[in-house]
């Protein structure tokens, strides 16, 4: 089964991610693959540079990210100008990960903060958010980023609201209390379940 992770910034869910991970389940990451595409050397750099400006390096030519995620979070054109030149690199990476772990792993989770927005979704077995309560996001984007409140209200408010997130969710993972036992008790019972339901599916449902 391949099962969709997804939720907003300051959500938590890279911390599901690697519980997920230390309990020896594989995830494909969204933004390590795009991380990757965005490194010195990577032929999509040059193409993100052209269309935002060199202002977006640093000293040494790197991505400076910060400023990237400014100049997206502030102009919704921007943005779409950007996943339009990443995303197509992303699912083919994506894809290629898909088909090594499947032969191995009944369960196999694809980590995206826009996979709800994306044709990834329709890949999907099941889909699993990790939600937390607006003023939780707000505090946890601020203490995370060394960002105002207004800046991080902003980011939130760039991606899909936590009741659109819930509408389209299967599963969903409450990160609300900062508390890490109550976080790992929800994935090891989400992980009981889902591999209880991926030893139903024949070779030919796969």
């Amino acid at each position: 089964m391949l099962i969709g992770l997804t939720g907003g910034i300051g959500s938590g869910k890279s911390t599901v991610s690697a519980l997920l991970r230390a309990r020896g389940v594989p995830v494909i990451d969204a933004d390590e693959i795009g991380r990757a595409a965005l490194t010195a050397g990577s032929p999509l750099l040059p193409e993100v540079v052209a269309a935002f400006g060199s202002h977006i390096l640093d000293d040494q030519g790197q991505l400076d990210r910060r400023k990237l995620r400014a100049e997206i979070f502030s102009s919704p054109t921007r943005r779409e100008q950007l996943n339009r030149l990443v995303h197509p690199y992303i699912a083919r990476q994506r894809d290629l990960e898909i088909d090594r772990l499947r032969a191995n792993h009944s369960v196999l989770f694809y980590d995206a903060a826009l996979l709800l927005e994306s044709e990834a979704r329709t890949l999907m077995d099941a889909i699993v958010v990790v939600a937390c309560e607006p003023e939780v996001q707000i505090r946890r984007v601020m203490e995370r980023d060394g960002i105002s409140r207004q800046q991080a209200v902003d980011a939130i408010n760039a991606q899909m609201s936590l009741e659109g997130r819930l509408a389209c969710a299967d599963y969903v993972i409450d990160n609300n209390r900062d508390d890490m036992a109550h976080l790992e008790k929800q994935v090891d019972e989400l992980l009981a379940l889902l591999t209880q339901q991926a030893g139903r599916h024949t070779p030919q449902e796969k």
